[in-house]
């Protein structure tokens, strides 16, 4: 089923300011590698993880209420069940673009996407799209 607010890799890459949501103390983790490398390539990009305060140098955000008003896009690298929380808290924050890395991904937090009117990613590798 392809649904009306699927996007494509260039328009979410189009954002200049991404937050991470499961960075990592684990630098070895698939969160903190997206995190690096979005900002080795020049975005602005904001860890988000409750259970970190510092990550890579800079503020880490507990939630996605916190994050700066200007975040476009959020990537999420955690397991489906958070995901769907994330999800909630970006409507409600208003981002409108949410790529969900593979593994991170759920039926539901793709239909609240949908359902809210925000464009989604979904089954595509965010390092694979550089």
């Amino acid at each position: 089923m392809i649904m009306k607010f699927i996007s494509t890799a260039d328009s979410h890459l189009s954002s200049k300011n991404i937050a991470v949501a499961g960075v990592s103390k684990d630098l070895a983790k698939f969160g903190g590698k997206v995190f690096k490398n979005l900002k080795k390539r020049g975005y602005n990009v904001y860890p988000v993880n409750p259970k970190i305060e510092i990550f890579e140098g800079q503020k880490c955000f507990a939630n996605i209420k916190d994050l700066p008003e200007d975040v476009e896009l959020l990537v999420c690298v955690t397991p489906p069940s958070i995901t769907e929380k994330l999800v909630k808290e970006a409507v409600d924050k208003g981002i409108k673009q949410i790529w969900l890395q593979p593994g991170a991904e759920s039926q539901r937090a793709i239909e609240l996407c949908e359902e809210n009117e925000v464009s989604v990613l979904f089954n595509t590798c965010i390092m694979m799209n550089f």
